[in-house]
Parts: C-alpha cells; structure tokens; sequence
C-alpha cells in the first residue's frame, strides 16, 4: 500500500461540492494506490446524503461537531435582526469551538499517520472543522495538506471577514496547495489571499448515476402530455442566489410575446419556494412554470427535459448541474458567472447570459421555442464533457498532484 491520504469535509447537507469525495472513494486507481480514510461533520442530512451515494468501504470517522448559521433568504428585517444574534455568538464561541475541534482531530491524526490531508471546503472562508483540519495537520507535522475550495472566495468586506483575518493567515501558512474548481476561483482565491503561488484548479468531474424510470414514466407522472411543447428545467435550491426570479421574470416576457409552447419546470426545495410559487401565480404563470419538488433521482428528470437553465445571479463556481445536462447531451442556458464559461462554449456547446440579464434569457429561450435544429449543439456538449469532465480525467488529476 502507497501513501495514506485522510479526507475531511463539514457540509451541512451532502451538497454538489461533495461529489468529489463520491469520486475518490469510488475509484479503483486511486484505492489501489493509497490507504484511503474519511473524517466529517455528521448530522442526519449529511449521513443520509453519504449513505445514499457512497459504496466504497473505507474507514469513516463522523464528529458531532458545532454548526451555527443563518439561512440563505431574502433579506427581512426579522431574518436581519437573528442573523446578527448569530454571529455575535459565533464570534464569541470562534475560539473555543476552534480549539476543541483542532484537539479532536488532531489526536485522529495522531492515530492514522496520514501522509497528505485532503480538506474539503465548500467556499472560502471555510467551515470550522475544516480550518481545524488544516491547522491540526499542520500540528501533526502532516507531510502535505491540501485545501480544495469549491466557491469563489469572500473578500474582507465586512466585519466578520476582517475578524477571520488572523485564522487566515494562520491557514495560509499551513496549507502547502490550495485547489478550486475553476480558473476563476483559483484567480479570486489568489487575490484575497494575497497569494502569488500555492493556488491552482482542477476541473470537477462527475459519474452520471443511473437511471431508474423510462422516459415516459417520468412525462406521465410529471403530467408532460403535450408533446409538441418545449420542456425547460431548472435544478437548485430554493435560494436568492440561484436567481429564480430573473427566470419568472423572462417567462412573462416570453407569455407577452406570444411563445406559448413551452413550460418551465422547478425542482428543488429552498426557503423560497412560496415567495416563489406566490410570484408565479402573481404574475398568472402558472400554465408555464411549475414547481415540482425534489426528484429522486436527478438524472431521470433531466433526460426528459429539452433544455437546462441556471441562472445564478452569484457565489456560483464550477456547477454539477451544468456537468450532468453535458453528459446527458442537453443544451444548457447559463449565467456568465465564475467558472460556468469554462464548462459552457457560448453558442457552440449551450447558451450564456449576463447575470441577471432577464431580457437575453427571454429571447435565447424564444428562439430554442421556436427552432427546432439543436442537434449538432447538443452532440458538442456531449463530446465537451467526455473530453473535459468525466470523473476519470478529473481523478487521475489529483492522482497526478498526489504524486507531485
């Protein structure tokens, strides 16, 4: 057996930014290679997420870690008023909560002997057991830890950030490679770091799970009778930065201009999801967007659809979604945000539009309304992704910087 490599991740719920870790431990190459062990903050959401996607049996070592945050809303003066309570309590538990964690997983560390930790961070900055991963690695005197950040990293615009100041350097000096997703988080990484090198990005990968309902199980239970209309999907939660609204909001334009051949299904589930379905109906859409909850399996429901829309207004950075439309060969309108250009050819592979740019939206998704020649668009993106971004070419990358 090669090197040890110890994973750890702290994800409220098993989100896009874990698919990865699916990847690792499902592939044969790199259990071969290394000794492979998992550290994470577990919590009913995330257990059953990894329960459900992983099958690989390697050593798994959950902590019931602290876990504090406000929710992903639109802004009240109510949900203003607790979001401050909570940070004011999370700034005064930051230390303790940070040293009892750094204890914790440095005696894991002293145990294991791993030779790199591989910390799995959902954006900068980063979770509190993952910075606790980072510094207890560096106690263990780990031979490389490694940090992948997968969101575009914050800047000190605000108290909170400017307070994180000190712990930031202190994960600067730790880590010996930082890694994101995309070239343009790796670039704004570098710049709030102030880091000239130890920054560089590996495109995700993914592996389509399979498919367990025919196409037309899913139409017939989803109620997509009329065969003639132009079916478009939209798959994120139910939050303001997913950019809902600028998609209700080109609806109406298009049910203005008369494109009637077409409806806009929803999935997912979110605080919004009433504001939402309110503003819908509001508008008197209902006819052309539906919400249909959380599918149970992702990759059936996107087979059925004609077109995939994201239109992320921000804190987006290398989107699952956009990957699992490619594989399936479907054409994808996107906002032009973060790394969605490096996964998107504009106009060759799919479509891309101005955050929040309703207007673009209406008309791009007027046109696929009423033209029926995407063949060739959709044969590109398929081809895109299977030389780009399948979850092997995305696997022997780290591989390789394993090795390094």
């Amino acid at each position: 057996m090669g090197k040890k490599i110890h994973y750890h991740s702290d994800c409220q719920f098993f989100a896009g930014c874990e698919n990865m870790l699916v990847n690792f431990f499902e592939s044969k190459d790199l259990n071969d290679r290394y000794e492979l062990s998992f550290s994470y903050r577990s919590s009913l959401e995330y257990d059953q997420g990894l329960n459900s996607r992983m099958k690989a049996k390697i050593p798994l070592f959950p902590f019931k870690f602290f876990y504090l945050s406000g929710p992903d809303s639109s802004k009240s003066m109510l949900h203003d008023f607790f979001l401050l309570i909570k940070k004011i309590i999370r700034v005064a538990l930051n230390l303790p909560v940070l040293t009892y964690e750094i204890f914790v997983l440095r005696r894991l560390f002293l145990k294991i002997n791993p030779d790199i930790v591989h910390v799995n961070s959902g954006g900068y900055p980063p979770t509190m057991s993952a910075k606790a991963a980072v510094i207890a690695a560096k106690l263990c005197k780990v031979n490389k830890v490694i940090m992948v950040v997968n969101n575009l990293a914050k800047d000190y615009n605000n108290i909170s950030r400017i307070l994180d100041y000190p712990i930031d350097r202190a994960i600067v000096k730790s880590v010996d490679c930082f890694i994101t997703g995309s070239m343009s988080a790796s670039n704004k990484l570098k710049q709030v770091l102030s880091l000239e090198s130890k920054v560089t990005y590996i495109h995700n990968g993914i592996k389509l799970r399979k498919r367990q309902e025919y196409d037309a199980e899913i139409k017939n239970r989803l109620g997509l009778h009329n065969e003639k209309i132009k079916v478009f999907g939209v798959v994120a939660l139910l939050i303001y930065r997913k950019g809902h609204r600028v998609l209700i909001n080109a609806i109406e334009k298009i049910v203005k201009k008369s494109a009637t051949d077409f409806i806009v299904l929803i999935e997912g589930s979110g605080p919004l999801r009433g504001k939402l379905e309110d503003e819908v109906k509001k508008k008197g859409l209902e006819k052309y967007c539906r919400f249909i909850g959380n599918e149970k399996n992702i990759i059936d429901f996107i087979s059925i659809l004609d077109f995939v829309v994201l239109p992320s207004i921000e804190q987006e950075d290398f989107p699952n979604i956009v990957l699992e439309a490619m594989a399936l060969g479907k054409v994808v309108l996107a906002s032009n945000l973060a790394g969605i250009p490096e996964q998107i050819k504009d106009r060759e592979t799919g479509f891309l539009f101005s955050p929040g740019d309703c207007n673009k939206l209406s008309l791009l998704m007027i046109d696929l309304i009423n033209n029926d020649n995407k063949r060739e668009m959709e044969l590109s993106a398929k081809k895109r992704f299977d030389d780009n971004f399948t979850e092997k070419i995305a696997v022997k990358k780290y591989i390789d910087l394993y090795e390094r």
